[in-house]
């Protein structure tokens, strides 16, 4: 046997799936040169057997079917078993099943029983809730005491929020599956399947907890808006840094890690006011370079599509005298040209198609023009959330120091960054627009900008990365 060998040590390893596409599985495979052979029977498909004998392809279209309908009936039984399992709470034979128990519950001799250090963790989260302290207060709580973490991982408000509305404390279990994008939904209603570590009414009591925070007055939430979400981060732990009180008249920016005692040690808070003052007096005039240029995407369409029409008329003429003269250099040099044109028009087509793209996305001058019209109307939670949104657009990240609390700003992916004080005063400024047609001076200008330590240089490399030409 020549070429690519496929060894299978029976056809339906090869695949499970229907017949049909099994049988173009083999036929494309032999059709590009690799042989199938099968090791416990000695057959062999290649593209010179398949061709000549349609016995071998039948033979091959059968046991893949046989194989799909022995691999769809074990599907069925073992997605059968797993949902009476599910309904039960417990296997056919009535053995406890690991599979459906949270955290706090254990397997002993085929029973449930309840892990007494870890329950009573869970017990005094719903005892907490109930009692006022916010879930960021709980998480901080939590991850003080590391025998309160049984997985990888620290307590975070999101997940803690997840525990209490669900009713796996009750002893109770929710049969889910997962839809067409791979997301977990229910399948089924809460079933009880293993022993309680609280009662209904502590859960009712925990639930109306939750829901006196979510009713909270709008106004005391506007007031508390962050148009700046999503977007810094901590110079120390690169976490994310939330909106919080430090005292009773400022709003400071605090590492979640931070607070939530998860491994972060800069105990630097940042005076928000004057981050958003800082961010929206540059960041609404810094200078967006031209998109027009001979390194746009549309100068780089137009010089290869010139490239591309230049190379046609000399592979043209050449073609004409090879077809008079016969020379074997004019031969090769229409093999090269014609490899030449395959390329071009290929870059030709993966550059429209990025055009295109590029043309459903807002351009950032238009981003620039929207953000300043809308900063004139930010009275109310409406308008500071499109805000963010907006800036979210424009802002790749905000990475805040915690040595001298200085911002490093850095924008539309990597294509400018402005470099703010703790007062939101602008210190240093590197633009792309004339540093990406002076590469040499494209690294010393934004170090200038970002400075040589650690949080700063990683944002270096972004820039370098983004901009390389």
């Amino acid at each position: 046997m020549n070429g690519w060998v496929l060894l299978v040590e029976q056809l339906d390893r090869l695949s499970r799936q229907q017949p049909i596409q099994t049988l173009n599985l083999i036929t494309s495979l032999t059709g590009a040169g690799v042989t199938i052979f099968e090791t416990s029977t000695g057959r062999k498909w290649d593209n010179d057997s398949v061709r000549s004998s349609w016995t071998d392809l039948l033979e091959a279209f059968i046991r893949a079917g046989l194989a799909f309908d022995e691999s769809d009936k074990k599907s069925k039984r073992i997605k059968s078993a797993w949902m009476a399992t599910r309904e039960r709470g417990a296997t056919k034979d009535g053995q406890a099943d690991p599979r459906i128990m949270p955290g706090w519950i254990e397997v002993v001799d085929g029973r449930y029983k309840i892990i007494e250090a870890r329950a009573q963790w869970i017990r005094s989260i719903f005892r907490w809730c109930i009692e006022g302290v916010s879930l960021m207060g709980i998480a901080r709580r939590l991850n003080a005491d590391s025998k309160s973490r049984w997985t990888a991982g620290s307590w975070a408000a999101p997940n803690i929020s997840q525990l209490i509305r669900a009713r796996n404390a009750l002893g109770e279990y929710l049969p889910q599956t997962k839809d067409q994008n791979g997301k977990r939904v229910p399948a089924g209603d809460w079933t009880k399947c293993y022993p309680a570590i609280i009662d209904e009414p502590t859960w009712q009591a925990a639930q109306a907890a939750l829901q006196r925070r979510a009713s909270a007055s709008p106004s005391a939430r506007n007031r508390r808006i962050n148009i700046l979400a999503g977007m810094v981060i901590c110079g120390a732990c690169f976490g994310p840094l939330f909106l919080g009180t430090h005292n009773k008249s400022a709003r400071r920016l605090i590492c979640r890690n931070r607070h939530q005692n998860s491994g972060c040690d800069a105990r630097t808070t940042y005076h928000y006011p004057n981050l958003e003052r800082g961010v929206l007096d540059n960041v609404l005039h810094i200078a967006v370079p031209d998109q027009t240029g001979p390194g746009s995407s549309a100068g780089l369409i137009t010089n290869l599509e010139l490239s591309l029409q230049e190379r046609k008329a000399r592979l043209e003429k050449l073609v004409d005298s090879y077809s008079r003269t016969g020379s074997a250099a004019m031969e090769r040099g229409i093999l090269s040209l014609e490899r030449e044109i395959l390329v071009g028009e290929d870059d030709l087509a993966r550059l429209r198609r990025q055009e295109r793209e590029a043309a459903n996305r807002p351009a950032p001058t238009e981003l620039l023009k929207r953000a300043s019209e809308l900063r004139g109307k930010m009275v109310d939670d409406d308008s500071r959330s499109h805000m963010n949104q907006l800036l979210r657009s424009l802002v790749t990240s905000i990475v805040m120091n915690p040595a001298n609390m200085e911002a490093t700003v850095i924008l539309l992916g990597g294509l400018a960054a402005i470099r703010l004080d703790k007062h939101g005063n602008k210190i240093a400024e590197a633009d792309a627009k004339a540093m990406l047609l002076d590469p040499e001076g494209r690294a010393q200008a934004i170090a200038a900008t970002i400075g040589s330590d650690v949080p700063h240089r990683m944002m270096l490399d972004q820039w370098e990365a983004r901009t390389e030409v």
